[in-house]
């Protein structure tokens, strides 16, 4: 892998991580009471992701955001990018020919990867929403 490749892969991992333990950490006691929430929309994240709507043989739209977004009116930016994480984190996705790749068989940076996108798109979508007057 090149150096430019590893380095942006750290900058991005680096501020999801960072935006996820920014926004636990400011909120914690938020998220003590929204735990199961948390989980179950977790849980509908993750399934959504896996099961994506095929628009032709390569490619496919992924209805995940939407359970995202929605956390994100539930329970606010907190509440948000642990769902967010957790979509992209635990999902399963099938390519087709018995071959799937989740969480065990997919090289961990890979997934981080994965999840900090989804971190960093809904912190931005919690702050538009804040400097709005919408959260």
């Amino acid at each position: 892998m090149k150096r430019a490749t590893r380095i942006f892969l750290f900058i991005i991992i680096s501020a999801g991580l960072a935006i996820l333990a920014y926004y636990t950490l400011s909120d914690i006691s938020h998220i003590a009471q929204i735990f199961t929430g948390v989980i179950f929309m977790s849980a509908l994240g993750a399934v959504a992701e896996s099961q994506s709507v095929a628009i032709d043989e390569n490619k496919a739209i992924s209805i995940a955001v939407a359970i995202n977004l929605s956390a994100l009116l539930i329970y606010g930016s907190a509440g948000a990018v642990w769902v967010a994480f957790a979509t992209a984190f635990f999902s399963v996705m099938d390519y087709g020919r018995g071959h799937k790749e989740h969480l065990f068989n997919t090289p961990v940076y890979k997934s981080l990867f994965n999840s900090s996108n989804y971190i960093l798109s809904i912190a931005a979508a919690a702050l538009t929403y804040r400097y709005l007057g919408c959260l």
